[in-house]
């Protein structure tokens, strides 16, 4: 059955899958395109190795703890992984994800600690910590040290100090929970290089919005008609 499926042209979702073996998984990484076994709550490192051929995203966002070892099979898989069940991120599972290429996301985490975030950062690829509500300076200095696309669209404010931290990002990033900001945390943002995606801000005072034009890169806003 997996083989016949695996045939499919265009997005493949088997979402209902509770197991995998590594003969299965074989017969599915001959898919191309999206693939999602959301149904799956641990997937065996061998499983993993003969999964990471498949070329496509792969959404496994029933994972809720992973092993380093299955972190460690995916290091072939250049596509994006979508890890987005996870709820707590231990350094031995870190660093193997960091290692890998392509996009990460681990949008379920609600904490990171800033060893994580250190290993995180040296991520050739866009990461994604959309879950994130808040973010510590610790978590923000390491973090910030990522060259790439940077997702942090939980967090809904951002203090100045934070906000001067992470205009040192050099890439695109995305804040799209951002509903207020500061004239001073908009002034640090005039000195970031990429991408800024503040697409949740109702307004923007004419300082704040001097300053923000100052950065260098793509500039998102949807401010309403009658703020501008």
């Amino acid at each position: 059955v997996a083989t016949a499926l695996a045939a499919h042209e265009g997005g493949l979702y088997l979402d209902g899958l509770e197991k995998l073996d590594a003969a299965t998984a074989e017969s599915l990484a001959a898919h191309r395109g999206e693939l999602s076994l959301g149904g799956l709550t641990d997937i065996p490192p061998e499983a993993a190795k003969r999964l990471a051929r498949h070329q496509g995203d792969l959404f496994l966002n029933g994972l809720e703890r992973v092993t380093a070892a299955t972190c460690e099979a995916f290091q072939g898989f250049h596509d994006g992984l979508f890890l987005d069940g996870l709820r707590e991120l231990p350094l031995d599972v870190a660093k193997p994800l960091a290692a890998r290429e392509g996009y990460l996301s681990l949008d379920a985490l609600t904490e990171l600690k800033p060893e994580g975030a250190e290993e995180l950062a040296r991520h050739q690829g866009p990461i994604s910590l959309s879950g994130l509500v808040t973010i510590p300076d610790a978590v923000a200095e390491r973090i910030a040290a990522h060259v790439g696309s940077l997702y942090l669209d939980g967090l809904t404010m951002l203090e100045p100090p934070v906000a001067a931290v992470l205009a040192r990002h050099k890439g695109d990033l995305s804040l799209l929970g951002v509903t207020s900001l500061s004239r001073e945390a908009a002034a640090a943002f005039a000195a970031h290089e990429g991408g800024l995606l503040l697409d949740g801000l109702p307004t923007l005072d004419p300082t704040a919005a001097q300053s923000i034009a100052a950065c260098r890169g793509d500039l998102s806003l949807e401010i309403g008609r009658a703020h501008v």
